[in-house]
């Protein structure tokens, strides 16, 4: 199949209108992708139009990543969705371009595949059926963790979608995993508070803020994908010490689930303590897609810079 590409620095009506033709996400809903595509390219990011003979397949929308790569704009902003495609195209079109682009392969049915994909590395992930979690927390020793959490916080109250918790909790959470890699953590920010506004407005993300006297404490913000919910952020406010506020909170997010039919949590992974509220169940990943010679040319580039 033989793709062309056409480029974008500033947004155009060309987007607007591939937009337009290409099947909608579930996870991103309409408006959304354009949303975050306009703030991109007011800020220095790039969009491609990427067509075959019969119109568009794709819109990719690339943000910076260092001098000699680009990452995909959604990357570990939306579960299960990458950029507007065609059915099975997405890969495929950013493979296309003849660039050195990084994609967050991030609640995907399975894995990656694709001969563009030059470097791949794994997440795993910790999930559990939700009417498991007893004898499961009982088996990881995390049972008795959790019912002192429950105790000692019982006095805490719980917010469900209150109007500022979803910013709140995404705010906290980026000042405080802030680093010199993200060039822009407010930008990051503002992205996933759109995201947050835009999937609670239609259904599909939930934000559970744990408050004293209306004080928020902790919180978590959480993507609902038909009977599976994907933990997004949680953030913890320090100051309340060793109140136990983000094992409630993860608490909460089960007896959530329990009230509205949610069959798994998808927790993910990347800290360890993931692995007593859920076995490890397969795998998120962090791709590197580029052109053989160009992926060649820039890992030789990043060895002789590290060198001097």
């Amino acid at each position: 199949m033989r793709l062309r590409s056409t480029w974008y620095d500033a947004w155009s009506p060309e987007i607007d209108s591939a937009l337009s033709a290409l099947p909608a996400s579930s996870m991103c809903p309409p408006g959304l992708y354009a949303t975050l595509l306009e703030r991109s390219l007011a800020e220095g990011g790039r969009a491609a139009v990427v067509e075959d003979g019969n119109g568009p397949v794709a819109v990719v929308g690339l943000e910076r990543e260092g001098r000699l790569r680009w990452r995909n704009l959604t990357n570990w902003l939306i579960p299960g969705f990458i950029c507007p495609s065609a059915d099975g195209m997405a890969l495929e079109a950013i493979a296309s371009l003849d660039a050195e682009i990084s994609v967050a392969w991030w609640g995907m049915p399975e894995a990656a595949r694709h001969p563009a994909i030059r470097e791949s590395h794994d997440k795993p992930t910790s999930r559990l059926v939700v009417a498991e979690r007893e004898a499961f927390w009982r088996s990881s020793k995390m049972w008795r963790t959790i019912v002192n959490a429950r105790n000692r916080c019982s006095e805490l109250g719980l917010r469900i979608d209150e109007p500022g918790d979803a910013e709140w909790t995404i705010r906290s959470w980026a000042a405080k995993w802030a680093t010199p890699e993200e060039p822009r953590p407010e930008a990051s920010a503002d992205a996933q508070i759109e995201i947050a506004r835009r999937l609670t407005a239609a259904g599909r993300l939930v934000t559970l803020v744990l408050h004293d006297d209306g004080r928020p404490l902790a919180g978590s913000t959480n993507f609902i994908d038909g009977d599976t919910i994907t933990a997004g952020v949680l953030y913890r406010d320090e100051s309340v010490g060793s109140l136990p506020t983000g094992v409630r909170i993860i608490d909460e997010l089960f007896e959530y689930a329990t009230r509205h039919g949610i069959r798994e949590i998808d927790l993910g992974g990347g800290h360890a303590y993931k692995s007593r509220w859920a076995p490890t169940v397969g795998a998120d990943y962090d791709l590197v897609l580029a052109p053989t010679l160009r992926h060649l040319a820039h890992s030789a580039v990043r060895t002789v810079t590290r060198r001097h």
